[in-house]
């Protein structure tokens, strides 16, 4: 149900925002009513996001400094709002904060739900942070395959860091079996959008075949 400056709306009261002439909602049918209550009701959703991404912005200025003095408390502040609305970039941010203690005390259980929660929404950057969270056991069990199920699904929106990842897990063996030839797939995926790790171990990966290094995975918001 439509939430309205935390005012639960019934249909009646979605209705009464639509503007009509006098006697008009007599004559409207049943039918017509529900369709106009749902466009006031589409319309108000739309702009509880605007209103959000206005939030997640004030807090990515206050996080970087572009503008005001940065501040990492007022940056969780604004992302904590925005992602209690459901913003999932917000919420990636928010779990990053956590993660590096950044404004908040340094949590790995409150940054593996946040990313979760924008993960479930498809946020790429989320689903490679929460497979990170399942690879290192940082808030979550360790879990290679969950940690390749998630980087998988970022890997295949086209994020570079879940794509040289991914590579790695075939290149271990872990969550996967040893694969180099699926390696080399994903290193290329992420080396030709300038990601440089990538880039780098795919020409070992060509030349030698070997001398990989330990994995690092990292995450990618704010």
């Amino acid at each position: 149900m439509c939430q309205m400056h935390g005012i639960a709306m019934n249909e009646a009261d979605k209705f009464a925002l639509v503007p009509r002439s006098p006697g008009a909602l007599e004559k409207v049918e049943p039918g017509a009513r529900r369709v106009l209550a749902n466009m006031v009701q589409d319309t108000l959703a739309l702009a509880q996001l605007q209103d959000a991404e206005y939030i997640f912005q004030q807090g990515r200025h206050y996080y970087w400094g572009t503008g005001v003095e940065q501040d990492y408390g007022m940056a969780v502040k604004y992302f904590s709002r925005a992602a209690e609305t459901g913003h999932a970039k917000a919420q990636h941010n928010l779990g990053c904060c956590y993660q590096k203690g950044e404004g908040v005390p340094h949590d790995d259980v409150q940054a593996a739900r946040w990313f979760r929660t924008a993960a479930d929404q498809g946020n790429a950057r989320a689903q490679n942070s929460l497979g990170g969270g399942y690879y290192y056991g940082q808030g979550l069990p360790q879990d290679y395959a969950e940690a390749v199920r998630w980087f998988l699904k970022a890997a295949e929106q086209g994020d570079p860091i879940a794509q040289f990842s991914l590579g790695l897990c075939y290149y271990r063996g872990q969550g996967v079996p040893e694969d180099h030839a699926e390696t080399a797939k994903w290193w290329s995926k992420a080396a030709e959008q300038g990601h440089a790790d990538a880039q780098f171990a795919l020409g070992l990966l060509n030349e030698k075949g070997s001398g990989v290094s330990q994995p690092t995975f990292r995450t990618s918001g704010v």
